[in-house]
C-alpha cells in the first residue's frame, strides 16, 4: 500500500503534513501509539527539504511517498537538491554544537524513527517504523 504527497518548497505547506498523516493511520489501520513520533520527523524532514534542499525555493517540489509494508510504515522525502552526507552533520548534543540553531532536526529523527537511509546522494531521506495495526470490527 502506497501514498503520495507533492507540496512547492514553501514552510506553510508544512500543515499538509499532518492532513496526509492523518490520512494514512485512517487508510492502513495504523496504531496511534507511532503517530507523534512519525508526524515529528516526517515535518522535520520536509522542512530539511524546502529549506536546506530546496533553499526555499517555491518552484522546487518535495515529494513525500508512504508505503505499507507487512509491519513497517516507510517514508521517502525527497528534494530537488544537491543532497548531502549525513556524516558531515555536526553532533548537536556535544558542548560546541549546543548552541547552534541547526542540526537539531536530523539527530531528532534518527532518535525517533526505528531506521533511517539517506538514498540518492542524499536527497532522498528514507524514514523506517514499526507498525502495529488496529483491526476494526464493524
Amino acid at each position: 500500500m502506497e501514498k503520495q504527497l507533492v507540496i512547492s518548497s514553501v514552510l506553510s505547506n508544512l500543515n499538509m503534513i499532518e492532513i496526509f498523516l492523518d490520512q494514512i493511520f485512517d487508510e492502513f489501520s495504523i496504531s496511534r501509539s507511532i503517530y507523534f513520533p512519525v508526524l515529528l520527523s516526517l515535518n522535520e524532514s520536509v522542512q530539511n527539504s524546502i529549506v536546506h534542499g530546496n533553499k526555499n525555493d517555491a518552484q522546487k517540489k518535495v515529494v513525500i511517498r508512504a508505503i505499507l509494508n507487512h509491519k513497517k510504515l516507510k517514508f521517502l522525502v525527497e528534494d530537488q537538491g544537491d543532497g548531502f552526507d549525513m556524516n558531515l552533520i555536526p553532533d548537536p548534543t556535544l558542548p560546541e554544537n549546543i548552541c547552534n540553531e541547526s542540526g537539531r532536526g536530523l539527530f531528532l529523527i534518527c532518535k525517533l524513527a526505528d531506521e533511517v537511509n539517506l538514498l540518492e546522494q542524499g536527497r532522498i531521506l528514507e524514514i523506517k517504523f514499526k507498525v502495529h495495526r488496529e483491526y476494526k470490527f464493524f
